[in-house]
């Protein structure tokens, strides 16, 4: 039973790392009151016209929020966000809950928050590596060992020039498939800055990059934030050795389990699915908070039908 409420994606290191890596975007803190002492939690706020905004965790469909709770989560304490973040200005919200943060999505749904479920995987970590290793598929089993073989070596790295390398890699496969949405370079070499909170892993062939992914430190967990493999070295498997390393530190640092994010909708996406399936991830479901301001709404109604009128 994982019972670590915090997560580092509500923390102002992080934020303030998103929002300088990300233009346009704004740092938002917020009191919490109860459930444990006085803290703050951090998220991002999109500005919007009119002087309005829109307010979420970090990319709202991928990385969750939380106030951090000792003890009983108290529905107070959840009121008390709620009635900062619904202010006048806010047209919507979006809030991702973490699969075992299950107090904090009860009081949002009882506090009549809207909601749909985001499919993760997620690996436990209750076993050493060695178990770990050989409760992979075999086929991922065979990639591993093929890329130590073959002379793929995996490193941690801090080094601006290696960070750029594997970031060419990463960003030339989202534009070949159209990702719509890519993490920075930028944002990376920020995170780094604290190696306690993110590692970066890069795979090498004779001495050339040819794969990493960046893992971070979320509470008692490792999350797998992004990652990629150079299709030109495909036969060398770097995408999957850089993953190995990456649950080795996980198992190094003690945490309790592994999360390899949004897996997708599994009847569309098979092969994510079944990507992250073979590393003896099972799934779990978050949840995906929405409120939109009715004021707002009721504003955008008016001007599409003034606008109607008019031609």
């Amino acid at each position: 039973m994982h019972t670590d409420h915090t997560t580092v994606f509500s923390t102002a290191e992080f934020v303030n790392s998103w929002c300088r890596a990300f233009a346009g975007y704004q740092p938002v803190a917020l009191e919490v009151q109860g459930s444990g002492p006085t803290r703050v939690m951090h998220m991002v706020k999109e500005p919007l016209n009119y002087g309005s905004w829109t307010i979420s965790g970090p990319r709202a469909h991928d990385l969750w929020t939380s106030p951090g709770w000792v003890g009983e989560l108290r529905r107070g304490t959840v009121e008390h966000l709620l009635h900062q973040l619904k202010g006048l200005r806010t047209r919507s919200l979006q809030w991702q809950v973490r699969f075992d943060h299950e107090p904090l999505a009860i009081i949002l749904s009882a506090l009549s928050l809207a909601h749909n479920r985001v499919q993760i995987h997620v690996l436990n970590l209750n076993h050493d590596y060695d178990v770990l290793f050989g409760n992979y598929s075999a086929s991922t089993r065979n990639h591993v060992r093929k890329a130590v073989r073959r002379g793929v070596i995996v490193s941690t790295t801090h080094d601006q020039r290696d960070v750029l390398s594997y970031h060419a890699i990463y960003s030339k496969h989202a534009q070949t498939k159209n990702w719509g949405f890519e993490y920075p370079a930028k944002l990376t070499l920020d995170l780094i800055k604290s190696p306690q909170n993110a590692c970066l892993k890069v795979a090498r062939y004779n001495e050339a990059i040819i794969g990493g992914a960046l893992f971070i430190r979320d509470g008692n967990s490792i999350y797998y934030l992004h990652g990629i493999g150079d299709r030109d070295y495909s036969h060398l498997f770097p995408a999957s050795v850089v993953l190995d390393a990456g649950i080795q530190w996980a198992c190094e640092v003690g945490a309790h389990f592994f999360n390899l994010g949004n897996s997708g909708v599994e009847s569309i996406n098979k092969s994510l699915a079944s990507f992250k399936s073979s590393w003896g991830a099972h799934t779990e479901q978050n949840w995906l908070f929405h409120w939109k301001n009715p004021l707002w709404s009721y504003l955008a109604r008016l001007k599409s039908g003034t606008s109607r009128r008019v031609r």
